[in-house]
């Protein structure tokens, strides 16, 4: 069968029949559970319905727990059965028929991610969840379409997709010679499958390409390392200051031993549940690799989840350099590419390339992604100094009048009307309190004016910022939707200017800070976006 734009054939799929199973698996366990906690009741009972008694009472007795299970199960049943995915030319019709009906339409020129994702239940099923996002914000925060499809099936609508974009991208560029997507080309045989898939994506796996960027297994660990956030940093080491305190206590006996033990055990808890965290994320990353084949990016990547997923060039508005604190200690960064799309640790960003120093990321942007010139760290303009005064101003300005209110508050509480009463040590207490925060807001102020840096090239502005951990930013001045500026009675006084930059992204990367800058560097940026639009 040939699947042509211009002609009116379809094809249809219905989600795999153990996509039921993955809805219901949770009821599953939970009935599972009650058997398991009362299965010396569960075996009388067996015994008297064998025996002929009591049947009418079991069924009277768990007759509402059996319906219910029924009317579940069929429900996802009739879910399933009432479920399709419909290709139509250059058109996606998911519909679902139940009694609150369901029907979207997606043009595959406005798709902006096609994900393709397995997990354990999965490589035991062969099966493959197809998602699609869409260059919509109304849906930016999910994924607009997902269906569960047999692993030939899934692959086969992921390259037709990937073939009709590129289609709608040669139309657009003025190509003539353009021909769609079959199913017989898709059923040629093994040997012009190979050929064909080397040329121009076909493919019924995506382990047989060759990729251009591929990491080890040290480079994953070596990411998941630099890769922990700041907030992990602090709860991991807090915690382990926990246990070794705890530990301290119930050898000394210093306090109660039960209340000590109770504590390390939450200490251990949250130790766990981090290095649980770290596993998770390097386990998504094994085997990271990444290629670019025509107009589209490709990735693979996962052990007990894999995941394949392609991006259109033309969908991607940024690029992200994503300094951890860590990761800037050892000058180790990963990338990301914001689109519109994408759902849980990918709604601010999908995972490009995994970390490396700069000039390492700098020569595989150019292999992978040459729209998104990199230019070298030398290029970039660093802010004035006079930012660092305006930071250090600001913060001594603030920091006194938070701090006396804070200050008054502490000594109200402690009982003392007049400062003049208080006793040396509780004002030395309060007032290093005080200081420390204010000393940690002023190194705040320091590493942030460290970190900003601007760079306005011909066809793309750099954003370089952070605190403790750095994001450095290119974004093309045509993917610019509009500049927003603002400026404080402080920045009047030193002839300074705050902003930043709206693109078309999900909630979480639409609005990218730009920071503080002269008012020079915004004239020249909106000179720039000026001139390309």
């Amino acid at each position: 069968m040939k699947i042509d734009q211009n002609q009116k054939e379809e094809v249809t799929f219905r989600n795999h029949f153990s996509s039921v199973f993955e809805k219901i698996w949770s009821l599953i366990l939970v009935l599972a559970a009650i058997i398991v906690a009362n299965i010396s009741s569960v075996a009388d009972g067996m015994d008297m319905i064998a025996n002929g008694d009591a049947f009418g009472q079991l069924l009277a007795g768990f007759g509402g727990l059996i319906l219910l299970v029924i009317v579940i199960v069929a429900w996802n049943i009739l879910r399933w059965w009432k479920t399709t995915l419909t290709i139509k030319g250059d058109i996606l019709i998911y519909d679902r028929r139940t009694l609150n009906r369901l029907s979207n339409n997606i043009s595959m020129s406005k798709i902006s991610n096609i994900n393709l994702e397995q997990n354990l239940f999965e490589m035991i099923m062969g099966t493959y969840t197809l998602k699609i996002d869409t260059s919509s914000l109304t849906t930016a925060d999910n994924t607009d379409l997902e269906f569960v499809l047999k692993k030939e099936q899934a692959y086969w609508v992921k390259n037709y997709i990937v073939e009709m974009t590129h289609r709608e991208d040669k139309l657009d560029s003025g190509s003539q010679e353009i021909q769609n997507p079959t199913m017989e080309s898709m059923e040629a045989s093994q040997e012009e499958k190979k050929t064909v898939r080397n040329r121009n994506g076909y493919m019924m796996d995506e382990e047989d390409m060759p990729f251009d960027v591929e990491y080890s297994v040290s480079a994953v660990i070596k990411n998941g390392l630099v890769t922990i956030r700041m907030f992990q940093l602090i709860v991991g080491f807090g915690a382990l200051i926990g246990v070794i305190a705890s530990l301290e206590n119930v050898f000394l006996a210093a306090a109660d031993i039960n209340a000590a033990l109770g504590a390390m055990v939450v200490f251990v808890i949250v130790i766990i549940g981090a290095i649980i965290s770290l596993i998770k994320r390097m386990q998504q990353d094994y085997h990271f690799r990444a290629r670019r084949e025509a107009d589209k990016i490709f990735v693979s990547c996962g052990l007990f989840k894999k995941r394949n997923y392609a991006v259109p060039v033309n969908k991607i508005n940024a690029i992200v350099l994503d300094y951890t604190f860590i990761g800037r200690l050892c000058g180790q960064a990963y990338v990301k590419v914001i689109n519109v799309g994408g759902e849980n640790d990918d709604v601010d960003g999908m995972k490009f390339l995994l970390a490396g120093s700069y000039r390492e990321l700098e020569e595989k942007i150019k292999l992978l992604l040459p729209e998104f010139t990199v230019s070298p760290k030398s290029a970039f303009q660093k802010t004035s100094k006079k930012v660092l005064l305006h930071h250090m101003l600001l913060i001594t300005f603030w920091g006194g009048l938070i701090g006396s209110a804070i200050i008054e508050g502490a000594f109200a509480l402690l009982g003392y009307a007049a400062n003049l009463w208080i006793p040396a040590n509780e004002r030395i207490i309060v007032l290093a309190i005080y200081g420390v925060i204010v000393l940690f807001q002023l190194l705040m102020g320091f590493s942030r004016y460290h970190a900003s840096a601007v760079l306005l090239d011909e066809k793309y502005c750099a954003i370089s910022r952070g605190t403790f951990g750095k994001q450095i930013v290119f974004i093309p001045y045509d993917r610019i939707q509009y500049i927003h500026m603002d400026q404080s009675p402080f920045m009047q006084l030193f002839g300074l200017q705050s902003g930043n930059i709206k693109i078309l992204a999900s909630v979480f990367s639409q609005t990218q800070n730009i920071g503080t800058f002269e008012r020079s560097v915004f004239a020249k940026l909106a000179d720039k976006l000026k001139t390309t639009y």
